[in-house]
């Protein structure tokens, strides 16, 4: 007791305060509330907290400048590191018109994409207003075992638009992939099995989208509702036409493995969503018979 009243008057904090452990100077951590024990609690919901006597203040908040952007790139870096989110505390009101109301996609969807693909359109936009029609063609791309959200061309400040943000809600939390669409006519791999320029392309988009929730996480999951989006969000590239034996090249598996990015082809959604089809209709069957 005594050394925690020393400690209190010693650094004297106060909530919004920038302190560190003596243990681990590095780590800062924002002060959100202080216990009528005198232990100090920190912002982040992670449960950190320490005794007084073992924290030192890196910037009082004093509300300069310099200790609120401090306080904004602490608060940015727990929220990217957080590993899930508590199911009961997810509020997602804000995207119920983005809900999709069944994984399965329709036999519409189903012939409407192979019909595009069988005619050989190339450019990326009807494919775009395709998904935008029928969702449900991206739902299987995450488990949504409470409930699934395909969100079409979400604007992410004033610097970047995605093609598809996906969400799936499961009893461990959400669950984000982050689809960049672009168009069949592209060929995935050179002839020695490098990303085409195409593909890089693509893969960057994903990437800037990224670095952007690095710096303004707080904004995207408060101000749009993304909750649990962060800069480790998964990326899927679809693009051009392959068979399945292109579709494990090392280059793309380093890819997947290494930065969490899949790119598959347009002929590889369309299996996917027929296996989808399929598997549902045979449960469909087996659940008559019993």
């Amino acid at each position: 007791m005594l050394l925690t009243v020393l400690g209190l008057r010693d650094l004297k904090p106060r909530v919004g305060d920038v302190v560190s452990r003596f243990d681990a100077p590095n780590e800062l951590m924002v002060i959100s509330s202080i216990g009528d024990n005198g232990k100090v609690y920190m912002a982040g919901g992670l449960g950190k907290r320490s005794w007084p006597n073992y924290l030192k203040v890196a910037a009082r908040n004093d509300g300069s400048a310099d200790c609120t952007k401090l306080a904004f790139e602490i608060d940015a870096r727990i929220r990217n590191a957080r590993v899930s989110h508590a199911a009961g505390s997810i509020h997602l009101a804000h995207l119920a018109e983005y809900q999709v109301r069944s994984r399965h996609p329709s036999p519409e969807a189903l012939r409407e994409l192979e019909d595009l693909l069988e005619a050989g359109e190339s450019d990326e936009a009807p494919y775009q207003e395709l998904i935008e029609r029928y969702p449900e063609l991206l739902a299987s791309l995450v488990r949504g075992h409470w409930a699934t959200y395909v969100i079409p061309q979400k604007r992410l400040g004033s610097e970047f638009v995605t093609d598809f943000l996906v969400l799936g809600v499961t009893s461990q939390g959400p669950e984000w992939v982050a689809v960049e669409l672009e168009a069949p006519r592209h060929e995935l791999l050179t002839k020695k099995g490098r990303l085409r320029q195409a593909v890089q392309h693509a893969v960057n988009q994903i990437q800037d989208w990224r670095e952007w929730l690095t710096r303004n996480v707080a904004y995207a999951q408060d101000q749009h509702h993304l909750v649990g989006l962060t800069n480790r969000v998964p990326g899927l590239v679809i693009i051009g036409r392959a068979d399945p034996s292109a579709e494990r090249e090392p280059a793309r598996r380093r890819l997947a493995e290494q930065e969490q990015i899949s790119i598959h082809s347009w002929d590889w959604l369309l299996r996917e969503t027929q296996r989808v089809v399929e598997a549902g209709n045979q449960a469909a069957t087996l659940d008559v018979e019993e």
